[in-house]
């Protein structure tokens, strides 16, 4: 028999044995005989199933449990967390059902935490996303404990089957814990002109309750002892970088540093970079950015075509699933003085046998005696199927005829599967297999080496499947040390059979990075479209996880050629990264007011770099590259 397309769906997602489905559905006694020859899976009689169904419960929900079928799962069951502190997002889906949840019944949420999209008169979330998840955000107001349900339901207005119930209980405390203040919010810096009011504010929770002080290029300002501090009167004199100290029986916690600008009049939004027209393909992440200098400080909205875009104040819009709309996008800055709008950017939107994808990924930098660098890299992407070729080069000797001085003088290679630890390829001097790897690099638009004698190294990966891996490089002798680049070429076709093969879709690499020193991760987008990226630069997000001696404030700058596009310093602990860095799988950084640095691009077919600094002192750094879906 032949169901409807909605029946259809519906019998996939309560994911019973068919027979037992029809049965249930036609309220049948018993099982039809030719059901169950067909379905080809039942081995106790008819009516045996039957029994063992309906035992516990003749409900719907039970027989989800007998089949151990759709269920809703999340990132904790169990949140504790004091008055006034954000929490961290609890994300929840379905599994067990080979289609996404259209609508969740969510209850019990406490005051001050929300799910995007969810409708607080219905108590119904219905599904946007292409995944079937939610996220649970926000700050709680009153203290409390509040167990919260989640319920997913097979179609929107939470109708068709639906699963178990589960629970996330939230215990919201009347007050932090007692220990050494926090800063939640980082003092702002403000351009302003001579005349106008301007307050720094910061934000903290603190148990015994915190005193302040407030520094002007490091010295007390007499007075300025609260949570937040004003200049009534700005003067020329008064641009200057603040900071406050903000402490407790148990210690004092300084502020990063706000920079006050004060200019001797107020002058109109004028754009020093306008958002550029893309084209990406469907179902891509579109990033769209500009910038305007103005005093005051503009404010921001972002127009699609005559309309403005709801909630898009900020001067860089990231659309994703129903929200990536094409069209002529425009961003407009306004302040006291005047109003001003940018170019506009056309999004084209379109199907295409060859996206945009990262092909090639890079890691500059300069190695000490006995230092092995080891750059991480992930192949995959969701709805690829197979293996994927790729080249791996270590290359030191042959970077002299690139200009490059201090080369390391015979580095080696090593690819090792990330978590097993398991060697599946070495290479010392590349020249015992030159002809097939010279090949190669022509093949990928890689530099030559010098010569089948140089001591550079690679290695061929003819069939390298899905999974996470690392690329040691080190010199063959303890005692060296130099500059070297470690790389990685996508050397296969774009499609391997009915699904797209394997892709490289990430690179990281964790490196002491001396005072004066950079590290330069290189990466080209290949395909007809652009692509979207995240850069991270990680220094204090690492102390968390017990990496000591990190680089208090690193600096990223985006480059194509020689010419910076984009740059960075303190990340600012914004929504849209923190959704980005989750969506790619990226470990969350929990301090919004670290002073790590990222960068959210959506770029065209070509050859960029990645430039990572200190602002001040040296240490160690993560620096990664993710492709953004």
């Amino acid at each position: 028999m032949k169901f409807p397309a909605a029946l259809r769906r519906r019998l996939h997602w309560l994911n019973f044995p068919g027979a037992l489905l029809v049965a249930f559905l036609q309220r049948a006694p018993v099982l039809r005989t030719a059901a169950g020859a067909a379905e080809g899976g039942l081995i106790a009689p008819a009516g045996a199933i039957l029994r063992a169904a309906f035992a516990t419960t003749a409900s719907l929900g039970a027989l989800h449990t007998l089949a151990g079928a759709t269920q809703v799962v999340v990132t904790a069951t169990s949140v504790n967390v004091p008055v006034d502190t954000p929490i961290t997002p609890v994300s929840f889906v379905t599994t067990g059902a080979p289609t996404i949840a259209l609508s969740y019944r969510i209850t019990g949420l406490p005051p001050g935490l929300t799910v995007p999209g969810f409708n607080t008169a219905t108590g119904i979330l219905n599904i946007s996303n292409p995944t079937g998840s939610g996220q649970i955000t926000g700050t709680p107001t009153i203290a409390g404990s509040y167990p919260v349900t989640l319920q997913a339901w097979e179609f929107s207005n939470a109708t068709g089957s639906f699963s178990q119930t589960i629970t996330v209980l939230f215990t919201v405390s009347a007050a932090s814990a007692t220990g050494q203040p926090r800063i939640t919010a980082q003092p702002a810096s403000v351009v302003t002109v001579v005349g106008q009011s301007v307050t720094f504010s910061v934000g903290v929770t603190a148990n015994p309750a915190a005193t302040y002080q407030w520094f002007k290029e490091g010295i007390p300002i007499a007075g300025a002892n609260g949570a937040s501090f004003t200049i009534a009167d700005a003067k020329l004199s008064d641009a200057a970088n603040y900071r406050v100290n903000v402490t407790n029986t148990f210690g004092t916690v300084q502020s990063a540093a706000a920079t006050l600008t004060v200019n001797a009049a107020a002058t109109p939004p004028v754009f020093t970079a306008h958002p550029q027209a893309v084209t990406v393909a469907t179902g891509a992440t579109i990033v769209l950015s500009g910038t305007a200098a103005a005093v005051p400080t503009p404010l921001y909205q972002w127009w699609l075509g005559a309309k403005p875009v709801a909630g898009a104040t900020q001067p860089t819009l990231v659309l994703t699933g129903a929200a990536a709309v094409a069209g002529s996008y425009t961003l407009v800055a306004t302040n006291d003085v005047s109003f001003t709008t940018s170019n506009a950017a056309v999004v084209t939107i379109t199907n295409t046998a060859n996206p945009g994808r990262l092909i090639n990924l890079s890691i500059l930098t300069a190695l000490t005696a006995g230092e092995t660098m080891t750059m991480g890299a992930a192949v995959g992407g969701a709805g690829t199927a197979g293996t994927r070729a790729v080249l791996a080069r270590a290359a030191g000797p042959s970077l002299a005829q690139l200009g490059v001085g201090n080369v390391l003088p015979d580095p080696r290679l090593t690819v090792v599967v990330q978590g097993s630890g398991a060697v599946i390829a070495q290479n010392n001097d590349w020249g015992s297999d030159a002809s097939l790897l010279a090949a190669t690099f022509s093949q990928v638009g890689a530099f030559p080496y010098t010569s089948s004698q140089s001591r550079d190294a690679a290695i061929l990966l003819q069939a390298l499947s899905a999974g996470n891996y690392t690329f040691q490089v080190s010199d063959n002798s303890p005692a060296a040390a130099g500059t070297a680049i470690a790389e990685l070429y996508d050397a296969g076709s774009l499609s391997a059979g009915p699904a797209p093969a394997p892709r490289l879709i990430n690179v990281s690499v964790l490196k002491q990075i001396a005072p004066a020193g950079s590290l330069t991760a290189g990466f080209y987008v290949g395909g007809d479209t652009a692509k979207t990226v995240l850069i991270r630069a990680i220094g204090p997000g690492l102390t968390p996880l017990g990496v000591g001696g990190t680089m208090p404030d690193p600096r990223l700058a985006l480059n194509r050629g020689s010419t910076k596009i984009a740059e960075n310093d303190d990340w600012g602990g914004g929504a849209q990264l923190t959704t980005v860095a989750k969506s790619v799988g990226a470990f969350a950084i929990d301090d919004t007011a670290s002073r790590d640095a990222m960068l959210l691009a959506t770029l065209a077919p070509g050859s960029y770099n990645a430039v990572v600094s200190p602002a001040n002192t040296g240490g160690i750094a993560l620096v990664e590259i993710y492709e953004v879906p």
